[in-house]
């Protein structure tokens, strides 16, 4: 498990961040493990500060949740 990686494509970017916007403005739905790796704050919740947070991952901001 690759946490922030939502699409489970092996990578966390902007898809991974764009999903996450999404989840919290319920246009989509997540299973439990996207919910799991989603909360990369472990705030529990998945929100737009996960988004964030995933974000400054892609462009490497950050180099760690």
């Amino acid at each position: 498990c690759l946490t922030g990686d939502i699409n489970n494509d092996g990578r966390v970017d902007v898809l991974d961040a764009t999903a996450v916007q999404k989840f919290s403005v319920d246009k989509v739905e997540f299973s439990d493990y996207q919910k799991f790796v989603a909360d990369v704050n472990h705030d529990g919740v998945v929100d737009i500060l996960d988004a964030s947070q995933i974000q400054k991952y892609a462009v490497d901001k950050i180099s760690s949740f």
